[in-house]
């Protein structure tokens, strides 16, 4: 279970912006390991909330959009080799009952993760992106490349 702040550009109509958003979102998931492979599944469920809209609107009149997601990835561990890669398809399925999400998106990320000891560690990915827009409410597909880096830091050993 988590929660997740996000931003995205309004970049449509006569008062553009950042709108900022909320994202509370359970998920389940496993991974089964062979040999130097790996092989994670993850399904989850979202909900997104409006906190601001560059347009004036009230958030609070903006339908919470709800969203299952489904995730698989595939890595490989090379002898003597740190930045291992792995590839992940994630499917947002089409049904749901908000029009910010007409069709179904999909996404695939190619990364690689640089662990500098058990608390650090930097992840690099290259990502793309086919469907609706994520956060607009217009019936509107496009397909979005992402290069991406992240770094993680642990206070504590599995926090």
């Amino acid at each position: 279970m988590g929660l997740r702040h996000t931003s995205a550009l309004d970049d449509t109509g006569g008062k553009q912006g950042f709108e900022r958003f909320v994202r509370t979102f359970a998920q389940y998931g496993g991974s089964a390991k062979y040999e130097r492979w790996e092989l994670a599944w993850r399904a989850g469920y979202q909900q997104t909330r409006a906190l601001y809209l560059a347009g004036g609107d009230d958030p609070i009149e903006v339908p919470i959009q709800s969203k299952w997601r489904y995730r698989m990835m595939l890595g490989y561990n090379f002898k003597s080799w740190d930045a291992d890669p792995e590839l992940a398809y994630e499917y947002f399925p089409e049904g749901e009952a908000d029009a910010a999400y007409p069709e179904p998106r999909h996404r695939w990320r190619l990364a690689t993760d640089l662990k500098f000891d058990k608390h650090n560690h930097l992840e690099l990915f290259v990502q793309r992106q086919h469907g609706p827009e994520l956060y607009s409410g217009l019936a509107r597909t496009e397909v979005r490349w992402v290069l991406g880096l992240i770094y993680h830091h642990r206070t504590r050993a599995g926090a």
